[in-house]
Parts: C-alpha cells; structure tokens; sequence
C-alpha cells in the first residue's frame, strides 16, 4: 500500500475474543497526521482492500 508521511506501518494482529478475525493496527506520528492523510485518499488503497475482502469472509 502507498506510504503517508507520518505513517510508521502497520500491524496485522489476531483478534483475541474470536481468533478466526484479524485486526489491523496502524502507527502514526499523531492523530492530526493521521486524520490529514484522510484529505489525501487514493483510491488504490480502496482497490486493495476491497480485493483481499474475500479472503477474509
């Protein structure tokens, strides 16, 4: 996936209550980074994600 300044990566993490489900955690530098990449969407990432959402039902 495309890269944001202020974006450390993600986390891919099994979810504890019910471990057939992941979660997937992202690190940032701040809140404000973060909701600031959201003005900045591309719509590969929207691609992506809809493409693995099989893989995961």
């Amino acid at each position: 996936m495309p890269r944001h300044t202020g974006a450390h990566g993600t986390e891919l993490r099994r979810k504890f209550s019910e471990s057939d489900k992941l979660l997937a955690i992202a690190s940032w530098d701040s809140k404000a980074t973060r909701d600031g990449m959201e003005g900045d969407h591309d719509v590969k990432i929207d691609e992506i994600i809809r493409s693995a959402a099989p893989l995961w039902r």
